[in-house]
């Protein structure tokens, strides 16, 4: 049973109030080093002092600052603004994409990169989507809460293990121990929505004079958006007068988020002279709504039409069959209007019809209760919670150790409203608890890193070594009966469930787990004054497909004060997840008198065997990369690194399997059971390898312009290209999943200081990108924006490319009396939009521009920041 929101917000404070209650704290770093804190590194190294200049693979440190100095609030929205090889989209008219998004850095999947608070493995989400992935969400801490972020862009899993095999993002939580600031947002679109309100505040406390807590808390919400036309088969309908259909019929826009409560806590206390008692942890409660696709009154086939020729659905509700109603494709079948094009003669005829058919108690169509069409509400009370607890310390010989407990979980709770299960006719709800799904993970770590003077190396060896055990959960928490039961009416036809979103039935429900156990070694040191090395070695033991090794050698060779190359090899993956291993998502329908069922069914299940389906084994990936800095002056920094990423085995969703009598009479005689339960079926699969090729440049210049002030002008510019290199069943709509996200893209950032003022100017560049408009069609050439000529993309020519953008923020800050700073900005200034979709706007889905746009499809966003700081 899922635990209640409060109680989860008490067991978290109680768990670090408990864990801090000793009574010193760890003594401080020397001097030197905190004036070198925000250029040590803690993430990719295990050794002390590693600063971003002498790592031997790429790291990107973001400061608190700068998550403060853009406008959204969505932690990934500020990522993608930051940093060019992560790319994310919000989807319109979308369900587990739009509650929780999914995201990519260099190319990979979201749950090909692992997340990091404080160096502890971040619990995933408690949503699959559709095309398997299972990451994090990011947007779970405060904004005020985080003093910087580290972006490794490399493979890791050699270190952290399963999910690193894009890379690694660290999130870094603020230590204060005094002060407090405050800060009220509110921001909207130019077009006048979108509104976003947010309040935060951060607070520094000592505990006695021996340690700290830190506490953060953020409220806000964030209104819907609408870039829409009419759809043309609803203006038609108004056109010929039908009543009650709005103008437009559908939201494509962002999401509503009504409601979301942020808190943050860490702390730390001394225990002894060289060790610390520390806790940190999180609960995070918010309320996604979005609208799905308007459902056309005359168009949805087993809700409103059936058969061939296109009559209405009409269904009997008499208990015994005896109402002689009109059915579908018989004699007295009721024909529908042209769906595209009614005439006014079919719309009267039809109107009349109906209104025969109301009056008629034995019959029943679903045009009683939606007479013009209807459009279903979708939504998800989504809740996260996770608390840490550790043990750390250093001896005078340099040994380091930490010892931690860590559990947290995601729990997103659906719900749907607008809607009916047809199959119950007239007594349907038209609000349903579709269920649940609930992420956890629980996680007992032991580090240990110590140097050695081996007598032989410029420095002492650094090594490191580690114990980890994690177990990880995926529950499917079963759905009010109403929105999965087979009602009455399914033997004639009516579908089945909740239209847009069945919920989850006791079949479907149940709770799968695995544990697993890792061991680690990593070496690294100086072998000469100019010569970084570094091996690291990782074995992990899963209890449900056994055990993998992987490995790391990194170096850095600095030929003067100048110029250094570094470069690094590594073997990665990533472990399918319990829930992309079990879970069940199915929908039944009546077909001939008889119920058929088909949906995702776990690649074990002997019937997915039988159509090839095989355990999900980890996607396996090498990563090579190498790459130069370049310090010219005292104040310029200049890197570059190419990269290259083999992935073996990517998860994904199988095509669909149509079950035939024959196939059915197979499986019966094979002795498998469930075999007539299912029509058709779809599961995940390792089916498709990529090679994922690019480079990453990033320049940073300090300037110091005497009485005119100081800036910091930074570019960053990613080239990611990814090819399907083979797939188990070649998929179309797969291919341009990855020209969907742009070939190049850039950032110039300038950060200018003069007295009381802050000036900041951002240009970001996104390169040519593809959408698809089609649903899944056969491949017949590879689209490529890069290369039109390679066309055409499918047979009816509906994936398109758009092209490149450039994007502009601004910001202005003035700060009184050092402590309270008012903030005015807009991110994309200029309003951009990408592209208009001219052909989009008809009945696939009534937007004006393309889902997939990186850039977005809400235009310029203004917004007022003030903070106080005590």
């Amino acid at each position: 049973m899922r635990e209640n929101k409060n109680t989860k917000v008490c067991l978290l404070v109680m768990a670090i109030a408990v864990s801090l209650s000793s009574q010193e704290t760890l003594a401080q770093e020397a001097d030197e080093a905190d004036e070198l804190l925000d250029e040590i590194i803690v993430t990719g190294t295990r050794t002390l002092n590693r600063t971003v200049a002498d790592s031997p693979v790429p790291v990107d440190v973001i400061q608190g600052d700068a998550f403060q100095n853009i406008g959204t609030g969505d932690a990934d929205d500020i990522l993608r603004t930051l940093v060019p090889a992560y790319n994310v989209e919000r989807l319109p008219l979308n369900d587990e994409a739009s509650l929780i998004r999914p995201a990519t850095l260099r190319g990979l999947p979201a749950d090909n990169t692992l997340i990091l608070i404080n160096g502890k493995r971040r619990h995933k989400a408690g949503r699959i989507t559709g095309g398997g992935t299972q990451g994090v969400d990011v947007g779970a801490i405060p904004g005020l809460a985080i003093q910087r972020v580290e972006v490794l862009r490399d493979g890791a899993s050699a270190q952290y293990g399963s999910d690193a095999i894009a890379g690694v993002i660290n999130y870094i939580t603020r230590d204060d121990s005094e002060g407090a600031t405050i800060e009220v947002r509110t921001g909207a679109f130019y077009a006048g929505d979108g509104q976003a309100n947010r309040i935060t505040g951060n607070i520094g406390l000592p505990l006695t004079d021996a340690g700290f807590l830190n506490l953060s808390v953020e409220y806000g919400s964030v209104d819907s958006t609408s870039r829409s036309e009419q759809r043309s088969d609803a203006a038609v309908l108004q056109d010929l007068g039908v009543e009650g259909i709005p103008t437009p019929v559908q939201n494509y826009g962002q999401p509503l988020v009504d409601g979301e409560l942020k808190f943050f806590a860490s702390g730390a206390i001394e225990i002894g002279e060289d060790s610390e008692l520390y806790a940190f942890g999180n609960f995070v409660d918010k309320d996604v709504e979005i609208e799905f696709f308007w459902r056309n009154p005359n168009a949805l086939t087993n809700t409103y039409t059936q058969g061939r020729p296109r009559n209405r659905a009409v269904f009997d509700v008499t208990p015994d069959g005896t109402g002689n109603c009109p059915q579908a494709g018989g004699p007295n079948g009721i024909p529908v209007p042209d769906q595209l094009a009614p005439t006014q003669a079919e719309v009267d005829a039809n109107a009349a019809a109906l209104a025969a058919l109301a009056a008629d108690p034995n019959c029943w169509t679903v045009n009683e209760i939606y007479p013009s069409g209807f459009r279903p509400d979708y939504g998800a009370d989504i809740t996260d919670f996770s608390t840490v607890i550790g043990f750390r310390g250093q001896r005078d010989s340099g040994f380091r150790y930490d010892f931690s407990a860590a559990y947290g979980e995601s729990d997103v709770d659906f719900r749907i409203s607008n809607t009916l299960n047809p199959s119950l006719g007239p007594e349907s709800p038209t609000s349903f608890d579709p269920g649940a799904n609930v992420q956890s993970e629980t996680n007992l770590n032991a580090d240990f890193a110590w140097p050695v003077d081996v007598g032989l190396f410029d420095s002492p060896l650094n090594i490191g070594a580690g114990l980890e055990w994690r177990e990880e959960s995926f529950q499917t928490v079963a759905g009010e009966e109403a929105s999965w039961i087979v009602g009455p009416l399914a033997l004639q036809g009516a579908s089945v469930g909740s239209n847009g979103y069945p919920g989850f039935s006791p079949s479907n429900a149940g709770t799968w787990d695995r544990a697993n156990w890792a061991a680690y070694l990593d070496f690294e040191a100086d072998i000469t004054e100019d010569f970084l090395f570094g091996i690291a070695i990782r074995h992990e033991d899963f209890e449900d497909f056994g055990t993998t090794t992987n490995f790391k050698t990194a170096l850095r060779y600095r030929f003067n004060d100048v110029f250094a190359i570094r470069g690094s090899y590594n073997t990665g993956f990533r472990a399918p997840t319990p829930g992309q291993s079990n879970s069940t998502v199915t929908q039944t329908r009546g077909f001939n008198g008889q119920f058929i069922q088909g949906g995702r069914i776990p690649p074990a299940n002997p019937v997915a065997v039988f159509f090839g389906g095989q355990p999900l084994e980890p996607e396996e990936s090498k990563n090579s990369s190498v790459g130069f800095s370049l310090e010219p002056l005292d104040n310029l920094t200049i890197t570059a690194d190419f990269f290259h990423i083999d992935v073996e085995g990517r998860i994904g969703t199988s095509r669909n399997f149509g079950i035939s009598p024959q196939d059915v009479a197979d499986l019966v005689a094979a002795g498998i059971p469930g075999a007539t339960d299912f029509f058709f079926i779809n599961y995940f699969t390792n089916g498709t390898d990529t090679v994922t090729e690019g480079f990453d440049v990033v320049a940073s210049y300090n300037v110091d312009w005497g009485n005119a002030g100081s800036s910091n002008i930074s570019l960053a510019w990613n080239q990611t290209d990814t090819e399907v290199v083979w797939q188990e069943i070649p998929r179309r709509n797969f291919k341009i999943e990855l020209e969907e996200r742009p070939l190049n893209r850039g950032i110039l950032t300038i950060n200018h200081n003069w007295r009381d003022f802050r000036f900041l100017l951002r240009a970001s560049y996104y390169d040519e990108w593809a959408d698809e408009d089609g649903f899944g069609l056969p491949e017949t050439a590879p689209l490529n924006c890069a290369d039109p000529s390679v066309g055409p993309p499918n047979p009816n020519g509906t994936d398109k490319c758009y092209g490149s953008s450039w994007m502009v923020d601004a910001e202005i800050a003035y700060t009184l009396r050092d402590r309270y700073t008012l903030i005015m900005g807009a991110d994309n200034v200029f309003d951009e939009y990408p592209d208009e979709d001219l052909d989009y706007p008809g009945f696939a889905g009534g937007g004006r521009y393309p889902r997939q746009s990186p850039i977005g499809y809400n235009g310029g966003f203004w917004y007022l920041r003030l903070r106080a700081e005590f």
